[in-house]
């Protein structure tokens, strides 16, 4: 069971997935029948054996240290966490292991720390669907980044002052982001390609595109770009 315990056991890659959502075959070759059952009664085989020797404690001690999270995700895969919670009571109860592994009183809420501007970040936008970051710099660029993995997708140069705002169109194609140049530049989400300079006089510091992506808007107003759909005139709010 140590062995085959790991992190992410059916290698789904993000966060939020439904274990129903995951492939049956992948699965079943992630959790086999023989490691559903050890996970879910190796603490009864430890209690029958009542740890005659000390060695068999110190074992159980080192595999909660270096297992625990991993068996513990494992037990939500197949729906049996709270079997765990009572596993964890019966095993405080053995004389041999009066002390678990320390947990911190509070988890902390972050998931990545993502490195690599060289100046402050301004702003910050996630994709519709949730797989990737944008982050705008002080240090006039804008970075892409994995929202699961934290690894940098690209890097988007070609703004002469600090950006302040970023945002995705609808479908996730498309990276606007606006500068203190007095620009708004639109990105290629995929190739990092620029797609149009808009020019944007006045201090903008809120930037958005409509609900069907034909144009952007901002705290200052509208703004329209050749490269966005064009919408019917009269819809576009003014």
């Amino acid at each position: 069971m140590s062995r085959l315990l790991k992190k992410d056991m059916c290698s789904i890659g993000r966060p939020g997935m439904l274990v129903s959502e995951i492939d049956s075959e992948t699965f079943q070759c992630s959790l086999p029948r023989h490691l559903q059952y050890a996970c879910c009664h190796w603490v009864d085989h430890v209690k029958e054996g009542k740890f005659h020797h000390e060695e068999e404690g110190r074992l159980v001690y080192s595999f909660l240290q270096k297992k625990l999270l991993f068996w513990l995700e494992a037990l939500s895969l197949i729906e049996r966490l709270s079997d765990g919670v009572h596993m964890l009571s019966t095993l405080r109860t053995a004389s041999e292991i009066s002390q678990l592994p320390a947990v911190e009183q509070e988890w902390s809420a972050c998931l990545q720390t993502l490195e690599g501007h060289l100046d402050w970040v301004r702003a910050v936008a996630f994709s519709p669907d949730g797989h990737m970051v944008a982050s705008g710099s002080k240090n006039n660029t804008v970075k892409l980044w994995d929202a699961a993995t934290g690894a940098l997708h690209s890097t988007l140069e070609g703004h002469s002052e600090f950006v302040n705002a970023v945002a995705f169109s609808p479908d996730g194609h498309t990276v606007a982001s606006r500068s203190e140049d007095n620009t708004v530049k639109l990105w290629d989400a995929v190739t990092g390609a620029l797609l149009d300079t808009v020019h944007a006089d006045g201090y903008i510091n809120k930037l958005s595109f409509s609900p069907d992506g034909s144009y952007l808007q901002t705290n200052r107003g509208v703004l329209l770009s050749r490269y966005l759909p064009k919408e019917d005139p009269q819809h576009v709010p003014m």
